[in-house]
């Protein structure tokens, strides 16, 4: 008789991944996970096999489970031996997924008057952490494969969007009529442009339950990543419980978070922006006000230096006329006039309601006027700023 931990293993746990290394890795971590559970069963057969002749094959293959594929595309031509499909890569899946549907999927309209888009896959569970990749590089370097996505998922019909966002929609699409979804992904959808066409979906189909924000805390230490855990039910939802983690390690530990229930007829195309605990009265005060900043003002993306690495420099002290910096590049100190620098605020600089740290400058070779900025001669800098050098 099978043993609860092989059926457990071998009929309910699968995976798609495009790396076929990382299918190799989630083999051996669920054998060595499968091994640890079933350690006496597995002494005690080889203890009853001794001496037999025959191979003993302890552990299951998984070559039904985890597989190598690119779960967003199933053409060929696009992505080729990498194309999976769904259905036939996992019929029993389908094939029992396909009653499911049948009987327990309504015919009627929904909230809005639209019918119900019929499910395709049936599983309970889908988790994952879905690369993020900008459209800007997979054209540079798969441009078939951006332009599938832009045709065949309404999450990147905009044309600028994150493929995170494309993994969002197939996972909903994978669902059976009752099932639920997990992913930790980057939370810039909430308000970007190219997030709209994603929360219109969640939105229309009311199926956020639950979201976690980190906010500007950081989960990955290799990479600056603005995540959230992201939260499904197949089912339509009354309510989504939002968690604003503003301690990350007291978060681990006990979970704590602030938090508050939002009315799901509050999850819109319209930005999301939700704001719970103390703060909460304010914006929505900031809220209700008729105009907004964007109306009177141009929002732009900031100094763009081409070299900040040469041109940012942190401040290290200063006299009446010069600073001494710090340089990036070549980690050396540099004095210089202080005519020729501004202080330079980055985002991670500006706190909410507290004074600015005087932490760094930028080189500024330019004359203003007006609205225009001129380069200054290198020459003139030269004979106007003697002083600049280096002093380590």
């Amino acid at each position: 008789m099978e043993n609860a931990a092989l059926h457990v293993l071998t009929e309910n746990l699968f995976g798609v991944d495009l790396d076929a290394q990382a299918v190799e890795v989630a083999k051996l971590n669920f054998w060595i996970r499968y091994m640890t559970v079933e350690r006496d069963a597995m002494r005690e057969r080889i203890r009853f096999e001794k001496g037999r002749s025959a191979a003993l094959n302890l552990l299951p293959r998984l070559v039904k489970n985890f597989k190598r594929g690119n779960s967003l595309i199933d053409d060929a031509k696009v992505a080729g031996d990498t194309a999976f499909d769904w259905e036939k890569e996992f019929p029993e899946i389908v094939a029992q997924a396909s009653s499911l549907c049948v009987s327990e999927q309504s015919n009627k309209p929904d909230h809005t008057g639209k019918m119900p888009v019929p499910l395709r896959c049936g599983f309970d569970v889908v988790i994952g952490n879905p690369p993020y990749e900008r459209i800007q590089v997979m054209q540079a370097k798969a441009p078939e494969a951006a332009e599938f996505l832009k045709a065949n998922y309404r999450a990147a019909a905009s044309g600028n969007f994150d493929i995170y966002v494309c993994f969002i929609e197939r996972g909903l699409e994978l669902l059976n009529a009752n099932g639920f979804f997990g992913y930790i992904c980057p939370n810039k959808f909430f308000q970007s442009a190219y997030g709209q066409e994603t929360r219109q979906l969640l939105s229309e189909s009311r199926n956020v339950s639950h979201l976690v924000n980190f906010g500007h805390l950081q989960i990955f230490p290799q990479a600056t990543i603005y995540t959230c855990l992201l939260f499904l039910h197949r089912q339509p939802q009354t309510a989504m419980a939002f968690h604003k983690v503003e301690d990350l390690e007291l978060w681990r530990e006990t979970g704590q978070a602030a938090q508050m229930q939002v009315p799901i007829e509050l999850l819109t195309p319209a930005e999301w922006n939700f704001v719970p605990g103390a703060s909460q009265p304010l914006f929505e005060k900031i809220n209700a006000q008729p105009h907004k900043l964007e109306e009177v003002a141009d929002i732009f993306v900031g100094l763009q230096t081409s070299a900040d690495e040469v041109f940012i420099m942190d401040y290290l002290g200063e006299t009446k006329t010069t600073i001494r910096l710090q340089s990036k590049s070549l980690g050396t100190e540099w004095m210089f006039e202080k005519d020729l620098l501004h202080p330079l605020v980055s985002g991670t600089d500006v706190p909410a309601f507290g004074p600015l740290p005087q932490r760094q400058f930028i080189i500024f070779p330019y004359k203003v006027k007006g609205d225009k900025a001129e380069l200054i001669d290198f020459g003139e800098i030269q004979k106007k700023f003697r002083k600049q050098r280096s002093i380590c």
